[in-house]
Formats: C-alpha cells, sequence, structure tokens
C-alpha cells in the first residue's frame, strides 16, 4: 500500500509542476522583449502629393513601407509611430512640431511622392525645434513602386542615433 500512495504521490507532483511550468511558460512567454525606455521616439506623418490625390492609396503603401523599415532598422534605440495614430491630428491642422509634441515624438518624418516627376522627398525634423536634421530625395524603382529603400533608411536611423548621442554627450546638436 504505501508503494501505491508513494507512485501516486509523485505522479500528483509531476503533474504540478507540468501544469506550474506550462502556465509559467504562457505567462512569460507572451511577454514583449525588454526594450530600453530612452529609445527615440519618430512619428511617421503619411507621405501625400497635393498635386495628384488620385495616387493616395500609393502614398499609403509608401508610407506603410517607411514605417516597416524604420521599425525593423534599429529596435534597441528606435521607437515608431505610426500615422495611424496621428491621422486626425494632421487632418485637424496640426503642425508636425504639435503632432510631435502630442504624441511625445523627439522626430518626425515628413514625406512626398511627387507623381508628375516620379521622385520621392523625405526629410526628419528634431522636435520641438522643429529643426532639419536630415532630407534626401530619390527615384524609386518602377518594379518595385511602393518601397523604402535600404539606404535611405539607414540614412534615417544613423541621424536620428547621431541626434540623440550629440544631445546626451554635450546636450546640443550634431
Amino acid at each position: 500500500m504505501a508503494s501505491f500512495n508513494t507512485t501516486s504521490f509523485n505522479l500528483v507532483v509531476v503533474l504540478l509542476v507540468m501544469i506550474v511550468a506550462a502556465v509559467s511558460g504562457w505567462v512569460f512567454g507572451s511577454l514583449p522583449p525588454d526594450m530600453p525606455l530612452n529609445r527615440a521616439r519618430l512619428v511617421i506623418l503619411p507621405f501625400n502629393d497635393p498635386n495628384s490625390p488620385e495616387i493616395a492609396d500609393f502614398n499609403r503603401a509608401l508610407t506603410e513601407a517607411f514605417v516597416i523599415a524604420l521599425t525593423n532598422a534599429d529596435r534597441e534605440n528606435l521607437a515608431v509611430i505610426r500615422p495611424t495614430a496621428t491621422g486626425r491630428m494632421l487632418v485637424a491642422g496640426l503642425t508636425p512640431a504639435e503632432i510631435a509634441k502630442r504624441t511625445q515624438a523627439d522626430f518626425v518624418l515628413l514625406g512626398e511622392h511627387r507623381e508628375a516627376d516620379h521622385v520621392t522627398f523625405v526629410e526628419v525634423l528634431r522636435v520641438p525645434q522643429a529643426d532639419h536634421l536630415f532630407g534626401q530625395r530619390f527615384d524609386l524603382d518602377e518594379s518595385r513602386p511602393a518601397y523604402a529603400p535600404d539606404d535611405v533608411v539607414e540614412a534615417i536611423a544613423k541621424a536620428i542615433d547621431a541626434a540623440r548621442t550629440a544631445q546626451e554627450e554635450g546636450g546640443g546638436q550634431p
């Protein structure tokens, strides 16, 4: 009889350990990875072409390409605020600096794709000063219409990182 009780006890203990392990894995496995709290915050405003409103779908796709590329560019140091979080603010007439202040962003990315010229412009402003930090004009590859060029994304991430480093080291601008 003692052997049956010991076996039953061992089975109950093993079952409890398995339940605790499963619940712990479920709880802790669903937590996001640790992210530094001092990441630079970049708000991306929707790309536009005021002269060609009929390409609004293209501009939404281009904006999303930059959101995805910049989100993946430097996850440790850069947090991206999507245009869906700021769309109403822009429609309400707030300036990029006002939008950045409301979203507590450090930088704002503005984009414009000019369909007539087939060129795209991106500009990054440092806020609250609205100082120009980065700007670049580039042509999109017609075989890949709505994408974020790797070299432009990398240059934006480096410019933001350099600005943050300069500010942390000396409180000034790069």
